[in-house]
C-alpha cells in the first residue's frame, strides 16, 4: 500500500487497468524512494515539467519511465543519449 505520495501526483481516475502516475520531478529529489514505490505497486512514473537535458537525463537514472516537457525541442537532439547512455 502507497502510503505517501506528493499532492501534485495524477492517477487516473475510474479505469483500474490504467497504472500511470505523474509527478512533479522536484518530488523525485525530496524523496527518492517514491519512484521505487510507485514502480512496486505497479504504477508507470512521468515526472514533469522537465525543460533542461541534463534534467531529463537525471530523472531516468532515478527511474522514470519518462518524463511531460513544455520544450521538446531541447530534448529532442539529446533523446536517443537519454535513452542509451
Amino acid at each position: 500500500e502507497l502510503t505517501y505520495i506528493t499532492p501534485w501526483a495524477l492517477e487516473a481516475r475510474g479505469d483500474p487497468a490504467i497504472r500511470q502516475v505523474s509527478v512533479q520531478w522536484l518530488s523525485v529529489c525530496f524523496d527518492p524512494t517514491l519512484v521505487w514505490r510507485l514502480h512496486r505497486q505497479g504504477y508507470v512514473v512521468l515526472a514533469w515539467t522537465v525543460n533542461h537535458p541534463g534534467l531529463a537525463r537525471w530523472a531516468w537514472q532515478r527511474g522514470v519511465d519518462g518524463v511531460i516537457t513544455d520544450r521538446p525541442d531541447l530534448l529532442g537532439d539529446e533523446l536517443p543519449r537519454l535513452l542509451n547512455p
